[in-house]
Order: structure tokens, then sequence, then C-alpha cells
């Protein structure tokens, strides 16, 4: 504690226990999550054709080297994140003590200021990259969901035309596909 400075501290046990007070939560839905996968995978392998498990297991293998792509650097993004955002709260902290000091002094209180906005534009600046990426990882997991709704569509399509395939079961074909993209979007984030 005598090393660490006290917004590192701050920043990082008050993030720690927002963590642990999510954890249950977290664990039922990701479990709810994969369950409604795992059973719309199999309704739309049972309802349209066994096939489409083809483009299904090529689409979920895209799916995990995206997230082997995505998850380092959002790990790496967010470590930076909170390693920028500790001298904040440490600033703020000192300032908060010395008050009476940047008062009386002239042109302490700009000088504050503008190491305040510093501080706060170099945590903005990761936090920014942070959103990049995540757009970066929305774009490719629309676009692979968007080949799992196509595939399902396609498919529906022609086996519809040759009478293997009922209109009401593409339909809810095509629907189940479009399930198992937000689900698959959810879980690798």
């Amino acid at each position: 504690f005598s090393k660490t400075p006290s917004g590192q501290l701050l920043s990082r046990f008050g993030r720690e226990l927002d963590v642990v007070d999510g954890v249950p939560d977290g664990i039922s839905s990701v479990l709810f999550c994969f369950l409604q996968i795992f059973f719309s995978i199999l309704a739309l392998a049972g309802a349209v054709t066994p096939l489409m498990l083809v483009p299904l297991g090529f689409v979920g293998i895209l799916y995990a080297k995206t997230m082997g792509k995505f998850r380092p650097a959002a790990r790496d993004l967010k470590r930076s994140e909170s390693k920028s955002r500790s001298p904040i709260y440490t600033h703020f902290r000192e300032a908060l003590k010395g008050v009476e000091t940047i008062r009386v002094f002239p042109g302490s209180r700009s000088l504050w200021q503008s190491k305040h906005q510093q501080l706060i534009d170099n945590n903005l600046s990761v936090f920014y990259s942070i959103k990049a990426l995540d757009r970066w990882l929305s774009v490719r997991l629309e676009t692979l969901g968007n080949v799992v709704v196509f595939a399902a569509a396609v498919t529906s399509i022609f086996l519809s035309r040759a009478g293997y395939l009922k209109s009401g079961k593409a339909g809810w074909g095509i629907t189940q596909s479009l399930s198992i993209t937000g689900l698959l979007s959810w879980a690798v984030r």
C-alpha cells in the first residue's frame, strides 16, 4: 500500500467490487445463452436440414477465431484504461487535500485544471480505442451473422422448391438463424 498510488487502489478496489457483485448474474446469463445457442442450432438443423450444420460449423469456427483476436486486445485496452484512470483519482484526491493551497496561489487553479484535463484526455483516448475495437468486432460479427442468415435463406429456398421443406418451417428456420447470430455475438463479447 505504501508504493501504490491511492488512485490506483481506489480504481482497482472499486472495479473489483463491481465485478464480484456481478459474477452470479454473469454466470447464469452465460449458461442460459449457451443453452439457447445449442438448442437453436439443433432446432435449425432439425427444421431445415441437417446439412445446415456444415455452414453453422464453419461460421462457428470463424466466430471462435474472431473471439481469439478480440479478447486479448480488449483485455489489454481495458487494463490500459484502468491504468490511465487511476491518476485522475489520485490527482483529484490530492486537490481535495490541498484545496486551500490551490485557491491561494495565483494561477494554480488554471494549472490544476489543465493537468486534470490532460489526465482526462489521456483516459478518453484509451476509452475511444476500446470503442473502436468494439466497432471492429461488431462489423465482423454482423458479417458472419449475415452469412448464416443467407445460408439458411438459400437452403430454405432450394428445399422448398424441391418439395422437401414446407414454407412455415423455412420461415421458422430463418428466424432461428437470426436468433443464433445475436446469441453468438453476445457470447463473443
